[in-house]
Order: C-alpha cells, then sequence, then structure tokens
C-alpha cells in the first residue's frame, strides 16, 4: 500500500520502540481526534463556553500525542525529564510556560474523563506509572517529579476533589497522591493563599457561566412559546332574545288585518289595529313556539286562533 509523504513523515515521529503500533496506531489516533470533534460540536454540549470546549480540545489532542511518550519516558528513566505535567495534571489553570494554555472547568473535566486516552500507554497509566514508581522511591514524589511541579499536583489533587462521580481508579491515584505530598513540605513550595484566590477566581467563574447558560435557557423558553398573533375576524353577535321566526309575523300580521276589517268606524279601524297589534304579540310568540315545534300539528294553531278571537268578539 502506497503512502503520501505526510503520512509517511508522521510515521517516522512514532517511537520506534512501538513498532506494533506503526499504521494502525496513527490510525487510531486520528480517529479519536474526529471522535473529540463529533463529541465537543454536539448540540448537547452548547452551554459549554467556546473558549473552555476549545480548550478542552488542545488538551485532548495534546495527551494523545504525547501520553505515550510520557510513558516511555518514566519507563526508561524512572522520572520526569521533560516538561508535560500541564497535561497529566490538568486542573482549573493553564501552566505558567504552557503555551497552549489548556486548562479544564468543572463540566470539560467530565468530558476529559469520557475521552482522554485510555489505551495501555494513555493519561491513566501515566498517573499510575507515576503512583508505580514514587511507591518504590518510599513515597519520595520529588526524587519522581521536580519540586516546581509540586504546586502543580497539589492544584491537581484540589481540583479534581471537586468532581464528582470520578472514576474508581483517579480515585485511588488522587488518594495516594495526597500521601505523597503530606511528606513534602507543601508550604516550602506552594503558596496557599495563591491556590485559594484561583481557586476562588475559578468558581466565581463557574457562576458566572451557570448565570449565562440560565440566560440562554430562559431566552429559548422565550422564544418557544411565543404565540404568533391571528387576526380576529368580526363575530356577529346574536341577541339574547330569540328572533321571531318569519311565520310568526305573517301570522301577526293577518290576524291584526282581521280584527280591524271587523271594526266598521274607520277610527275604530285605527284604534283596533294597534291593539290587534298588542293581541296579537302574544299570540304571535306562542305560535312561534308552537310552529318551531316540528311535533305540532297545525290544526292546534287554528284552535288555538279561534280560541283568540272569540274573547275579542265577547
Amino acid at each position: 500500500m502506497s503512502l503520501t509523504k505526510e503520512l509517511q513523515l508522521k510515521l517516522s515521529k512514532i517511537d520506534a520502540r512501538q513498532p506494533k503500533y506503526g499504521l494502525t496506531r496513527l490510525l487510531e489516533k486520528q480517529e479519536q481526534q474526529k471522535k473529540i470533534s463529533t463529541f465537543l460540536n454536539d448540540k448537547s454540549k452548547s452551554n459549554i463556553n467556546e473558549k473552555d470546549k476549545n480548550a478542552l480540545k488542545i488538551l485532548l489532542n495534546k495527551q494523545y500525542e504525547i501520553c505515550e511518550n510520557v510513558f516511555n519516558e518514566l519507563e526508561d528513566h524512572r522520572q520526569k525529564k521533560r516538561c508535560w505535567a500541564w497535561y497529566i495534571f490538568p486542573t482549573w489553570r493553564d501552566g505558567r510556560s504552557d503555551e497552549l494554555h489548556t486548562y479544564l472547568t468543572i463540566e470539560t473535566a467530565m468530558i476529559l474523563l469520557e475521552l482522554a486516552p485510555q489505551d495501555p500507554y494513555g493519561w491513566r497509566s501515566c498517573l499510575e506509572k507515576i503512583i508505580e514508581l514514587t511507591e518504590i522511591k518510599n513515597n519520595k514524589l520529588i526524587k519522581i517529579l521536580p519540586i516546581e511541579d509540586i504546586p502543580r499536583v497539589y492544584e491537581f489533587i484540589i481540583f479534581w476533589n471537586e468532581i464528582s462521580n470520578k472514576p474508581k481508579w483517579l480515585e485511588n491515584v488522587l488518594d495516594k497522591l495526597k500521601i505523597f505530598i503530606n511528606d513534602v513540605d507543601v508550604k516550602k513550595y506552594v503558596n496557599l493563599d495563591t491556590i485559594d484566590n484561583i481557586k476562588k477566581q475559578q468558581q466565581s467563574r463557574e457562576r458566572e457561566r451557570e448565570r449565562e447558560r440560565e440566560r440562554e435557557r430562559e431566552q429559548q423558553y422565550r422564544e418557544r412559546d411565543i404565540i404568533p398573533v391571528i387576526p380576529v375576524l368580526p363575530v356577529k353577535i346574536q341577541s339574547s332574545v330569540p328572533s321571531v321566526p318569519p311565520i310568526a309575523s305573517q301570522v301577526a300580521s293577518q290576524v291584526a288585518s282581521q280584527v280591524a276589517s271587523q271594526v266598521a268606524s274607520p277610527i275604530a279601524s285605527q284604534v283596533a289595529s294597534p291593539i290587534a297589534s298588542q293581541v296579537a304579540s302574544p299570540i304571535a310568540s306562542q305560535v312561534a313556539s308552537q310552529v318551531a315545534s316540528p311535533t305540532n300539528k297545525i290544526h292546534k294553531l287554528k284552535i288555538l286562533i279561534d280560541d283568540h278571537f272569540t274573547k275579542i268578539n265577547n
């Protein structure tokens, strides 16, 4: 299989002491980098600050790049020789000489536990190797790590103690490091006031990020709950008084005419007409209610009208 020059160059940088990894190892690293990008671009991680997310991504890529070499260095020299403490002991602040400025937050630390290299030469293996070598040196951590790294280890313990749901292996590492730190005059190498101030600043930043996320969630809820304004068409309001059916009006008009025609005098006709209307009005109302019922028979209507005319004539 032919390889590009770029790929051959990368393969040449792989530790020759591990030939069995070769191309497979490189492809695994590339696949892991894709996994990191996919994981961090997931919408469920949108609540993480972009700056924090980028710092985590750089840290993860750096761990995949150096962890194998760090393990081999510890295996060969039995102590630290190069600068890599920032990436093996990550905390809430970047290293003083860390050009990549990698750091963690409470949230990104949980993601690191999921995505950190866990192969035989990964992050966990490096930490456990340091523990193993320190125990061989009678728990003298300064025989494995230089004095300059003691404050970093101290901060590492403080930071990861605040992380909940840690894996068992990490809890064991922290417990061992606490024992090793107790054998060191911490005050001699660590400015405890500075560390406390940094810790307070980190907690303050965490609270501010939480407030920002809360504001973003509220904004999303408001946008989601907006109801579009629908124009309301005018609606004709019906009167509480039921309208009289047309047939009732016709019957009332006919009744009024018949009553008026029976009065000979024109004056009586003028007088009878409004009287007839008043008489016809209750008749019309009753007729309307009767006609409205489909079960009513027509002869009942005739009897009702004749009865009222009989009362008027009398």
